[in-house]
């Protein structure tokens, strides 16, 4: 997986092993995803109707593939993350540099644009990813047999990363999915005399 699918694995940390009935898409099924602007809810919640974040894949003028990516970090004040990161597409496998220093990252907080945020976000990922800094992650999407789900196996130098892996609901710009907060608000502590 590229670096913005380990972004909300790192923050969240979820997984699920591959199942038989599983299918590896191709090359020319991940370029259907960009080519028809797909967008990729990362761990749908049918109850409430939200993702953790959504994911977009798109074909540059100039042939290259720019994975982008969004989630909410809090609510109060909202503060919006987008991350981009260039990929390559090798067998199926979207890859990237474990290096957080090539994505693009943007935080908006209440609406505005806001460099502080963004370079504190890049700090924390930094420090979260550090491990994986000099390797290659790539992202194999998997056919769930449900044409609207997709799964995914994670590696970094080849080695699995269960606990990076998510699974997909699949839709478009008219789709309407919400984006659930990452951090939840902390309640006030209340004090108790003994």
């Amino acid at each position: 997986m590229s670096r913005l699918g380990c972004l909300a694995a790192c923050l969240i940390l979820t997984g699920a092993p591959v199942h038989a009935q599983e299918r590896t898409l191709s090359d020319a099924e991940v370029l259907t995803l960009a080519d028809g602007q797909t967008i990729w809810c990362e761990n749908w919640n049918d109850r409430s109707r939200d993702c953790e974040s959504l994911y977009t894949l798109r074909r540059e003028a100039d042939g290259r593939l720019v994975l982008a990516g969004m989630f909410l970090l809090a609510e109060a004040p909202a503060i919006l993350i987008t991350l981009a990161d260039v990929v390559t597409l090798e067998h199926g496998r979207l890859c990237s540099s474990g290096n957080t220093d090539e994505l693009v990252i943007q935080a908006r907080v209440a609406g505005v644009p806001s460099v502080e945020m963004s370079e504190a976000f890049r700090a924390v990922l930094a420090e979260s990813m550090a491990e994986y800094r000099t390797s290659t992650i790539c992202q194999q999407f998997l056919s769930m047999g449900d044409p609207e789900m997709m799964g995914e196996i994670v590696t970094a130098d080849d080695q699995r990363l269960y606990h990076f892996e998510s699974t997909y609901r699949l839709g478009t710009a008219d789709s309407g999915f919400l984006l659930r907060t990452q951090v939840a608000d902390q309640p006030e502590q209340m004090m108790t005399d003994l």
